[in-house]
C-alpha cells in the first residue's frame, strides 16, 4: 500500500511540476512579449519621427532654394528696370511674385510640419519611457514569478518534511532509544543500590562477628577463672584435712 501511495505521489508531483513549469513559462513569455511589443512600438515611433524630421529638413532646403531664387528674380528685375528693359523687368517681377507665393506656401507647410515633428518627438520620448518601464516591469514579473515558485517549493518541502513518515519513524526511534537509556540508568541505579546493600550487610555481619568474638573471649575468660577458683578451693580443703 505504501509503495502504491509513494508511486501515486511521485506521479502527482511530476504532473504538478509540469503544469507549474508550463504556467511559469507562459507568464514569462507573455511578460517578455509585452516588453518586446512596447520596444518595437517605440522603435517604430522613433523611425516615423525620424522620417518626419527628414521631411522637415528637406522642406527647409526647399525653402532656402526658393528664397535664393526669389532673390535672383528680384535682382534681375531691378537690373532690367535700370537698363530700361521694361518688358524683361516685368517678367522678372512676375517670376518674383510667383516665387513669393510658392515661398508662402512652403513656409506654411514648414510651420505645420514643424509642429507635427515636435509632437512626434514628444510622443516618441514618452513612449520610449513607457517601453523602458515595460522592460523593467517584465523583468520584475519574471524575477517575482521565479521567486514565488521557489518559495512555494520551499514551503511544500517544509510541509512534506513535517508530515513525512520518515520523521515519524525517527521520532519513534528516538523515543525507544530514550526509553532504553532510561531503563539502563534505572538498572544501573538499582545495581548500585544492591551493591550498597550488600556492603552494609557485610559490615553488619562483621560487626556481629566481632561482638560474638568478644562474647566468646569473655566467656572463655570467665570459665578459666571459675576453674581456677575451684582448684584453689579443693587444695585448701585437702591441706586442712591433712593437718
Amino acid at each position: 500500500m505504501q509503495v502504491m501511495n509513494r508511486a501515486f505521489n511521485v506521479v502527482r508531483n511530476a504532473f504538478s511540476s509540469g503544469i507549474r513549469r508550463a504556467e511559469n513559462a507562459q507568464i514569462e513569455e507573455r511578460a517578455q512579449g509585452a516588453a518586446e511589443e512596447a520596444r518595437q512600438s517605440s522603435a517604430s515611433l522613433n523611425e516615423a519621427t525620424a522620417g518626419a524630421i527628414a521631411q522637415l529638413k528637406a522642406l527647409d532646403r526647399e525653402i532656402g532654394n526658393e528664397k535664393m531664387e526669389h532673390k535672383t528674380f528680384q535682382d534681375r528685375a531691378v537690373l532690367a528696370d535700370q537698363n530700361g528693359n521694361a518688358e524683361l523687368a516685368r517678367k522678372f517681377a512676375l517670376d518674383m511674385a510667383a516665387s513669393e507665393t510658392r515661398l508662402a506656401k512652403l513656409e506654411a507647410r514648414h510651420q505645420t510640419a514643424e509642429a507635427k515633428v515636435n509632437e512626434f518627438k514628444q510622443k516618441a520620448r514618452s513612449y520610449h519611457s513607457k517601453a523602458e518601464e515595460a522592460k523593467d516591469r517584465a523583468r520584475d514579473i519574471v524575477v517575482d514569478n521565479r521567486f514565488a515558485d521557489a518559495e512555494a517549493k520551499v514551503q511544500k518541502t517544509i510541509d512534506g518534511i513535517a508530515g513525512s513518515s520518515a520523521i515519524d519513524t525517527l521520532d519513534s526511534l528516538e523515543a525507544k532509544v530514550a526509553e532504553k537509556a532510561d531503563k539502563n540508568q534505572a538498572m544501573a541505579e538499582l545495581s548500585g543500590l544492591k551493591a550498597q546493600q550488600d556492603i552494609e550487610a557485610m559490615e553488619q555481619n562483621q560487626a556481629a562477628d566481632a561482638i560474638l568474638a568478644r562474647l566468646r573471649q569473655n566467656s572463655s575468660a570467665a570459665s578459666a577463672e571459675a576453674v581456677a577458683a575451684g582448684t584453689l578451693s579443693d587444695n585448701a580443703q585437702t591441706f586442712h584435712i591433712a593437718r
